[in-house]
């Protein structure tokens, strides 16, 4: 438990960066339920839009909104429930996040479980309301396309995600301005000699 954190209000930063609020365990169950959930919206979005058009004659959901909803869904995600969890909804930027000391290491196994449940869920709920669909909503190599070749694309596009995901949210103007009212805060904490407190 952080020293701090029962003296401070929601909102204020903790020694490390986080929200205090983010480092209080009773808070534990919301941010992997908002991470299963989250997961679970996206996975639905990504997948849904195959699989319905695959049951009922292909050309229902136009391609163009196949792909744009994932993004969409992601960016709804990140505004109703960012400040839950963080809206990671993948293990590598969970695992990124942590490997960068943004976020503890003790909550990424929580946090992978969370994600593969409501992937899971997702799915399940998917064919019980349309019926297996063969390879529809399946992300497989195209005709041609070796596993590996696939798999060297998922990593190099996994790369960009991540960079993407962590250079606006640790660089960009909100978190510079989170950062300037941290320092802030820490620097009304001190005793007017600089001793730390």
């Amino acid at each position: 438990m952080h020293p701090h954190q029962g003296t401070q209000k929601p909102g204020y930063f903790s020694t490390r960066g986080w929200p205090v609020d983010f480092m209080d365990a009773q808070f534990e169950w919301r941010r992997l339920f908002a991470e299963m959930l989250g997961t679970f919206f996206l996975v639905f979005v990504a997948v849904g839009g195959g699989m319905v058009n695959a049951r009922f004659g292909g050309k229902v959901i136009p391609l163009t909104a196949q792909v744009s909803a994932p993004g969409l869904m992601v960016g709804s995600i990140i505004l109703f429930m960012g400040t839950v969890s963080g809206a990671h909804l993948n293990p590598g930027v969970s695992v990124a996040f942590a490997l960068r000391h943004d976020f503890p290491w003790r909550r990424v196994p929580g946090y992978i479980g969370a994600q593969l449940a409501g992937a899971v869920l997702a799915t399940l709920f998917l064919v019980a309301l349309l019926g297996r669909q063969g390879a529809a909503g399946l992300t497989l190599p195209g005709p041609g396309i070796s596993e590996a070749t696939a798999l060297a694309w998922e990593i190099v596009l996994s790369v960009g995600l991540i960079s993407t995901i962590l250079g606006y949210i640790l660089g960009g103007p909100e978190h510079r301005a989170d950062e300037r009212h941290r320092r802030r805060h820490l620097h009304r904490a001190r005793p007017p000699d600089g001793r730390a407190g």
